[in-house]
C-alpha cells in the first residue's frame, strides 16, 4: 500500500505537465536536452564558431615570431616547371646561407607537377639545394579527396630530389569555409609520417591529435617576406637566423576570421603558434557548461522574485565572462554549449507564460485553473464530481506582509492541509486567493460536513517562517450537471464570493438554475443602470405610527424593482449587486432625490413627518455621501430636521474615523442617524457606543417572535428601556398583527411599523393614508419630530 501510494505521488509530482510547466521541471528538461542532445550532436560548436569570430575581431595576441612565411610569386605555378624548380632551388640556397632552423615546403601545385613530370628537364640546381641543405628540410604532403571519395596523401614529389623528410597535413573546413581545428591525419592516410602542425610547433608532448586554431593571434605580426625580397642583395639575412620558414604559394588563398583572403599556408602557421599561445590544445567545454548550469539551478531554487532575476542575470553573464577571459588570456573555452540550457530554459519559460504555464503555477508548483478547465473537459463523459473552490480571506493583506518565499510557503501549507484526508488529491490554484479540487461520491450534507471539518483544520494557525498566521477559508461548491468547464468554475467561484466567515462558510451554487436565468444574470449591472434611468427601480413608503396617540410619525423609504422580463426583483439581490460594483452611492442619490420629490407632494396635503432613508454602511467611508444628501435636500422643500438616515449592516463600516466625520456633518445639518436591524449580527452595543445614533430600530426577527418567545420579548423590552434611558427614539419593525402591536403598546414602545399598520404604499396611497391617520397636534413646523 505504501509503495503504491509513493508511486502515485511520484507520478503526480513528476508528470509531463509538471516537467514542462514548472520552473524546476523546465530546468531539468533543459539540462537533459543539453547533455543528451546538444553535446552528442556538437550543436554548441555552431554558437562557438560565431563567438570565436567575434573574439578574433575583438582581441589580439602576439605570435612567438619563431615561424616565418616566405611567399612565392603569385604567378609561380604558371611558369614552366624547369623555371619553378630553378627559383625554388635558388631560394633554398639563400635560406641555407641565412642559417634558418627548418624549412617546410608547402607548395602543393609544384608537387603535383613534379610527381607527374618525366624528369627530362634539368633539376640540377634544385637537386643540389636539397643535397647540400644543412638544416631540416620538410615537404608538406596535404591530403586530397580522390574521385571515388577516398582521402589520400599527395605523392612524395621530393623523392627524386634526395629523399627530404615528408610531413602530413589534413586541412578541414567548416560550413563557412574556416578551419577551427587542425587534426592529426589518420594512420591509414599518413602511413606514419609526422604531423605537419606538431612538427612546425616543435612541441612533441603538448598535443595529441587535435589543436584548436587561435585566431586572436595577430596574423600580420607573423614575420613574412616574398621570395623576391630575399633575392635582393640588400636584404638582412640575419632576420631569418634560427627561424622556421614555411615556403608557400600566395596564389591559393583561404578565409580566416576577420580576413577573407590570406595565403593558404597561414592556417597551419597559426595552428602551430596556437600550441604555445594557449594553455591547452582544445577548448574546454565542461567548465563553462557546469558553472552556468549550477548558477541556473541556484536561480531556479530561489523563491524571491528580485533575487531570482538577479541570479538569472548572473547565469546569463557567466558564459560571456568565460568568453572574455578566453580572449584576454591563453585559456580556450567552448562556451557555446553553456548557452544551450539557458536558451532551452528561456524558451520553455516563455512558452509556459504564453501557454499559462502548461497548467502549473510557477511559484507554488500547484496546478492552475487552466489545468482544472482542461481536466474538467476531459471528464465530460464521466461522472459529474462536485467542484469545490476555497476562498482565502485577507489573502492580499497577508501577501503584502510576507516575502515571496513566505507567501509561497503559506499557500503550499494550505494546500497541504486540504490534502490531509487524501494525499493524492489534486489541488488547483488561481495564483491568488482561490484553490480548487474535486470530490466524488458525497451528498450535499456529507460534503458540507466534510468542509466544516476541513475548515476547522485550516483554522489552526499556520507557521510561516517564525510567524503564526490564521488562515480564514470559506468554500463555494458547484455540484450541478453542467458540462461546460468554464461555467462550472464560474459557478463555484460565484458561490465562494457569497460565502462569509461568520454565517455562511459553505455555500452551494444554484446549480439547477435554468440557462436563460444565468444569461439574464450576466447582464445584471447594465439592467440596473437602465432601470435607474427609466424608473423601473422606484420607491414605496411604509408608515411608522406613534403608539402613544396613533399619529403618523414618519415613513421609511423602500426600494423596489419591477423588471419587464422577470417581474419583481428582490431588493436584497440587486442592492447586493450595487454594493459589489460600486453603484451604491448612485443608487442612494437616485432614491433620495425621487423620495424627497414625491414626499414633498404628501407634505403639501398633510403635516410634516420624518423620512427614513436606508444608507449602506459600505458608503460611510466616502465623504461624497454628504454632498449627495446635501444636494438632494437643497433641490427639495423638505426640512433636513425631518430626515433620518438608517445605517444598514454596520459591521461593514471600514473606516470608523471617517464614519464619525460623516456623522458629524449630518448632525450639523440637523439630520438624525438611525441604527438599523439592532440586535442582529454586528448591529450591536459596540457600534451604538462608537457612533452618535439618534434612533434604534429593533430588528423584525425579535418582534415577530416575541408573542411566543419570552427571550425575544425580553430583548425587545430591553431595547425599549435602553432607548428611554439614552433619549434615543426606538422603532419596532415587523409588527405584523394586532397581538404584536398590543404587546409593543404595553411595553411603551414609541414607534412601530409593519404589515399590521400598513404595507409599503405608493405616493398616492400614502396621501390617502395620511388623511385617515391623525397627526400629533403638539408637533411644530420647526421640525421637532421626537
Amino acid at each position: 500500500m505504501g509503495l503504491k501510494h509513493s508511486i502515485r505521488r511520484a507520478r503526480r509530482r513528476f508528470s509531463t505537465r509538471w516537467l514542462i510547466g514548472s520552473r524546476l521541471g523546465q530546468f531539468i528538461l533543459a539540462a537533459l536536452l543539453s547533455i543528451c542532445v546538444i553535446f552528442p550532436l556538437r550543436l554548441g560548436e555552431l554558437v562557438d564558431m560565431g563567438v570565436w569570430m567575434v573574439e578574433a575581431a575583438a582581441f589580439d595576441s602576439e605570435p612567438s615570431g619563431d615561424i616565418a612565411f616566405v611567399g612565392l610569386d603569385e604567378d609561380f605555378s604558371e611558369q614552366p616547371l624547369e623555371q619553378q624548380a630553378d627559383q625554388l632551388g635558388a631560394l633554398l640556397q639563400s635560406l641555407d646561407a641565412a642559417a634558418v632552423k627548418d624549412v617546410y615546403l608547402d607548395i602543393p601545385e609544384l608537387g603535383e607537377q613534379l610527381s607527374k613530370s618525366s624528369g627530362t628537364y634539368d633539376q640540377a640546381e634544385l637537386r643540389e639545394a636539397f643535397r647540400t641543405w644543412d638544416g631540416g628540410l620538410h615537404i608538406v604532403r596535404r591530403t586530397s579527396i580522390a574521385e571515388d571519395g577516398t582521402v589520400t596523401l599527395q605523392p612524395n614529389w621530393g623523392k627524386a630530389l634526395g629523399e627530404p623528410r615528408s610531413v602530413a597535413y589534413d586541412e578541414q573546413f567548416d560550413v563557412w569555409g574556416y578551419t577551427w581545428y587542425s587534426r592529426r591525419p589518420s594512420e591509414n592516410i599518413d602511413v606514419g609520417l609526422p604531423w605537419y602542425v606538431q612538427s612546425l610547433s616543435g612541441q612533441d608532448k603538448r598535443i595529441e591529435n587535435t589543436i584548436f586554431v587561435d585566431y586572436t593571434l595577430d596574423r600580420s605580426a607573423i614575420p613574412n617576406w616574398s621570395a623576391q625580397t630575399l633575392a635582393n642583395q640588400s636584404f638582412d639575412v640575419d632576420k631569418l637566423a634560427g627561424k622556421k620558414i614555411v615556403v608557400g604559394s600566395t596564389s591559393g588563398v583561404v578565409a580566416i576570421p576577420s580576413e577573407l583572403s590570406v595565403p593558404g599556408p597561414y592556417v597551419a602557421i597559426l595552428a602551430a603558434e596556437s600550441v604555445t599561445s594557449t594553455w591547452w590544445s582544445e577548448p574546454l567545454t565542461w567548465p563553462p557548461f557546469i558553472v552556468t548550469l549550477l548558477l541556473l539551478a541556484v536561480a531556479v531554487s530561489l523563491s524571491g522574485t528580485s533575487w531570482r532575476i538577479a541570479a538569472y542575470g548572473v547565469a546569463v553573464i557567466s558564459p560571456i565572462l568565460f568568453i572574455v577571459f578566453d580572449g584576454l588570456t591563453a585559456a580556450t573555452f567552448s562556451a557555446g554549449v553553456a548557452f544551450a540550457p539557458l536558451g532551452i530554459f528561456a524558451l520553455l519559460r516563455a512558452t509556459a507564460r504564453l501557454g499559462a504555464g502548461f497548467g502549473i503555477d510557477q511559484s507554488t508548483g500547484l496546478q492552475t485553473f487552466d489545468a482544472l478547465e482542461t481536466d474538467l473537459a476531459r471528464n465530460i463523459a464521466g461522472e459529474a464530481q462536485p467542484l469545490i473552490i476555497a476562498r482565502i480571506h485577507r489573502h492580499e493583506d497577508i501577501a503584502a506582509l510576507l516575502s515571496e518565499s513566505q507567501r509561497v510557503e503559506f499557500v503550499c501549507a494550505i494546500a497541504g492541509r486540504i490534502r490531509a484526508f487524501d494525499k493524492d488529491l489534486v489541488v488547483y490554484t488561481n495564483g491568488r486567493d482561490r484553490m480548487a479540487w474535486r470530490m466524488p461520491g458525497l451528498s450535499r450534507d456529507e460534503l458540507a460536513n466534510h468542509l466544516r471539518g476541513l475548515r476547522a483544520l485550516l483554522s489552526q494557525p499556520l507557521s510561516v517562517g517564525n510567524t503564526l498566521i490564521d488562515a480564514l477559508v470559506t468554500f463555494g461548491i458547484d455540484d450541478s450537471q453542467e458540462l461546460r468547464p468554464r461555467a462550472r468554475i464560474a459557478s463555484a467561484n460565484g458561490a465562494a464570493d457569497k460565502s462569509d466567515e461568520a454565517y455562511h462558510p459553505v455555500v452551494f451554487s444554484a446549480g439547477d438554475e435554468r440557462e436563460e436565468e444565468r444569461l439574464w444574470g450576466m447582464g445584471l449591472q447594465s439592467k440596473i443602470d437602465q432601470a435607474l434611468e427609466n424608473g423601473d427601480i422606484y420607491t414605496v413608503y411604509q408608515p411608522q405610527i406613534s403608539l402613544a396617540d396613533g399619529s403618523l410619525s414618519g415613513v421609511e423609504v423602500l426600494v423596489r424593482w419591477h423588471d419587464a422580463e422577470r417581474g419583481n426583483i428582490t431588493p436584497s439581490f440587486f442592492i447586493e449587486q450595487c454594493e459589489k460594483t460600486g453603484r451604491m452611492l448612485s443608487l442612494t442619490d437616485t432614491v433620495l432625490r425621487r423620495a424627497l420629490d414625491e414626499l414633498s407632494q404628501v407634505w403639501a396635503s398633510a403635516e410634516p413627518f420624518s423620512i427614513s432613508i436606508n444608507v449602506s454602511a459600505t458608503v460611510l467611508d466616502d465623504m461624497r455621501l454628504v454632498d449627495v444628501v446635501e444636494r438632494a435636500l437643497m433641490q427639495s422643500t423638505i426640512d433636513p430636521r425631518y430626515m433620518v438616515l438608517e445605517i444598514t449592516e454596520t459591521s461593514r463600516i471600514g473606516d470608523m474615523d471617517m464614519a464619525r466625520a460623516i456623522f458629524a456633518r449630518f448632525k450639523g445639518m440637523g439630520i438624525k442617524m438611525s441604527i438599523d436591524d439592532f440586535g442582529m449580527g454586528c448591529a450591536n452595543f459596540e457600534v451604538l457606543d462608537n457612533l452618535p445614533f439618534d434612533e434604534i430600530k429593533i430588528d423584525r426577527t425579535f418582534v415577530a417572535k416575541m408573542n411566543h418567545s419570552p427571550l425575544c420579548r425580553g430583548i425587545v423590552a430591553g431595547v425599549i428601556q435602553l432607548g428611554a434611558e439614552t433619549r434615543a427614539r426606538v422603532v419596532a419593525e415587523g409588527a405584523e398583527d394586532a397581538a404584536a402591536i398590543a404587546n409593543l403598546r404595553r411595553m411603551q414602545c414609541p414607534i412601530v411599523q409593519g404589515f399590521g399598520i400598513a404595507k409599503p404604499l405608493s405616493t398616492a396611497d400614502l396621501i390617502q393614508f395620511a388623511k385617515r391617520i391623525p397627526f400629533r397636534q403638539e408637533r411644530s413646523k420647526a421640525g421637532q419630530t421626537w
